[in-house]
């Protein structure tokens, strides 16, 4: 047996024109999340939930059509540019399995994550010269017969091995 799709809608509850076209097996779980999604996604269609959310409004769901899972990607990439003459549509992509995302927007979103990167090494690697810098300085007090500082900071960079283990490893331990 061949599984359906449902190609949805999202309307302005206000004007009730179509914002949005979309696909989803369960379109009443779909638009949930897309009004989860409001808040932590920045696509077009996301931010005008998000405003809409913001005035105590939701957008009205309609199901458009009904297909089986074999056709989806077509009728989708008809609704769309069907409803492009008509509509102020949200869609960023044509439909089907496109990307959603211009390849203007995927070149923004790569630069900034290869930034994101390079800040992360360098705070990496400032972290872990400051985990050194810190056992050195334990050594130290240990070999200068300052026991209570040691066993006070020793005590401490455990507490903290044992919070954040993922940052501190097991070093400590040994």
């Amino acid at each position: 047996m061949c599984s359906q799709v449902e190609l949805y809608g999202l309307f302005d509850p206000d004007s009730h024109e179509l914002r949005y076209v979309g696909k989803a097996t369960n379109s009443s779980e779909r638009f949930k999340r897309h009004l989860c999604e409001a808040n932590s996604e920045n696509r077009p269609v996301n931010r005008w939930v998000r405003k809409l959310l913001k005035h105590g409004k939701v957008p009205i769901l309609g199901i458009l059509e009904v297909v089986p899972e074999r056709d989806w990607k077509e009728a989708e990439i008809r609704l769309i540019a069907l409803h492009r003459k008509t509509s102020s549509l949200l869609n960023l992509a044509d439909g089907g399995d496109q990307p959603t995302q211009t390849p203007k927007q995927r070149l923004k979103a790569a630069e900034a994550a290869n930034r994101a990167i390079a800040k992360q090494d360098h705070r990496l690697r400032e972290f872990n010269a400051a985990k050194r810098n810190l056992a050195k300085f334990a050594a130290q007090l240990r070999k200068s017969g300052d026991l209570g500082r040691y066993w006070d900071l020793r005590s401490h960079m455990l507490t903290l091995a044992l919070q954040k283990p993922h940052r501190f490893g097991c070093w400590l331990l040994h």
